[in-house]
């Protein structure tokens, strides 16, 4: 392969790792996408949603933004990159990007019918503004 997409992109825990037994809504830590793209020079946001461990349950991701960092709304559809997926299975992800405006956004795990279901969320940045030479 010619091309490198390790040092095209960069990627952090948007929603820990973690086992999910009841029906929630399992918050994420907000991005700054407005400090991302001045400081670290990204302008596109992806997530993964990835399940481990399941015995029961399905796990959902929820994508939502927000002005001011403190009033969260879903993001419409007309914002988002692909389907907020519903996974139902051990060992599966689902991907979705986010094209919105708004400056802060955050992903969560919705869970129903769960049981021993593990599963966490990738955030994925790309289109850099600089690349290595």
């Amino acid at each position: 392969m010619d091309k490198d997409l390790k040092n095209s992109v960069n990627g952090f825990i948007a929603v820990n790792i973690q086992a999910i037994s009841t029906d929630t809504t399992t918050a994420g830590t907000a991005i700054d996408l407005g400090d991302i793209a001045e400081e670290y020079g990204y302008e596109s946001l992806t997530f993964v949603l990835l399940t481990g461990v399941r015995s029961a349950g399905t796990a959902t991701i929820l994508v939502e933004d927000s002005d001011d960092d403190s009033t969260y709304i879903a993001v419409s559809n007309d914002f988002l990159i692909g389907t907020e997926g519903t996974l139902n299975a051990a060992n599966s992800f689902s991907i979705v990007g986010y094209n919105g405006k708004k400056r802060y956004v955050k992903a969560s795990i919705v869970s129903a019918t769960s049981a021993n279901l593990t599963a966490g969320v990738l955030a994925i940045l790309g289109d850099k503004t600089s690349q290595p030479v």
